[in-house]
């Protein structure tokens, strides 16, 4: 991540924008504290940083030292949660932002930051988390496997059908359609835990062939006039959920994802008055499979 060149320079300008030389600053999820670190640098008088991962509090408190800004960083061992630093704190930025957003658990850290650490008229980093989808074509779905060898496992097709995918180079994968909306959260006020359960989204095409997973990615906006995307970052991806692809072309496509306990999406396509729906997780694939079913998945 420190050599994400979108993401850095987002979350600094960010940064940039708030912090004075009156700010006292807390960065949850610290990592290697390069957030704590920046925000010394850019003149806050006093830095927080707390991770809970024990071998990273002493890389912060030497980085810190390294950028001559040791002695305004105090680095903490625990989780934010669980930590008892009063509310005296200007700005409270956390980066624990997931691939799907949520599952880092960024709102109900950012409500417990916001409830006992921040003071009032404080800042938060980021001030929104949403959830992006569109259809998109990925192309190393048709991949047989095992390479370079005089035969092919036709069942592995099913199973990636059922497992979601990072792709690890932005020419695999393209959008064929417009992005929908699934869920927006404002960590400044959000009306409690994100629902998770069904997120939909739905469009008309021209040609539903080429369209063989959905794409979901991260929108945030980090203050204002400042905002991220992980369709545009290096450390972030979006992820894609495979679908089988219709072989009609104008149709009408609705996708619902569940993010709550066990990963499921579905996919209805609807052509010529004809609906075909199939429905994917990670779970339901590894019952078939181990009940020896010969699909490997759901229909």
């Amino acid at each position: 991540m420190l050599v994400d060149t979108v993401r850095n320079r987002a979350f600094h300008k960010a940064l940039q924008n708030l912090v004075t030389a009156d700010s006292a600053v807390l960065d949850i999820g610290a990592g290697t504290g390069i957030w704590a670190i920046s925000a010394a640098l850019l003149g806050a008088r006093k830095v927080v940083a707390i991770e809970a991962d024990e071998f990273l509090i002493g890389l912060i408190r030497r980085l810190a030292h390294e950028a001559g800004v040791g002695d305004r960083v105090e680095a903490v061992w625990g989780l934010s949660t669980q930590v008892d630093l009063g509310r005296e704190f200007d700005i409270v930025v956390s980066e624990t932002v997931g691939y799907d957003g949520f599952e880092e658990q960024i709102v109900p850290i950012m409500v417990d930051a916001r409830n006992r650490f921040l003071r009032p008229g404080g800042k938060i980093v980021p001030e929104t988390v949403g959830l992006f989808a569109a259809g998109a074509h990925f192309k190393p779905l048709d991949e047989a496997v095992p390479r370079g060898l005089p035969f092919t496992f036709p069942g592995f097709a099913d199973l990636n059908l059922n497992a979601p995918r990072r792709p690890r180079r932005p020419r695999d994968w393209q959008l064929m359609t417009p992005a929908r909306k699934l869920i927006e959260v404002n960590l400044r006020h959000p009306p409690g835990p994100a629902v998770l359960e069904s997120l939909r989204a739905s469009w008309t095409v021209e040609n539903a062939s080429m369209i063989n997973c959905f794409a979901v990615w991260v929108e945030t906006r980090l203050t204002k006039g400042v905002r991220l995307s992980t369709r545009r970052t290096s450390s972030w991806t979006p992820v894609l959920y495979p679908i089988k692809s219709s072989p009609g072309k104008e149709a009408a496509i609705e996708f619902d994802l569940c993010l709550a306990g066990r990963t499921q999406w579905s996919a209805t396509i609807t052509v010529a008055g004809l609906d075909v729906s199939q429905t994917r997780s990670p779970f339901l694939a590894g019952q078939h499979f181990l009940a020896g079913l010969p699909n490997g998945g759901p229909p």
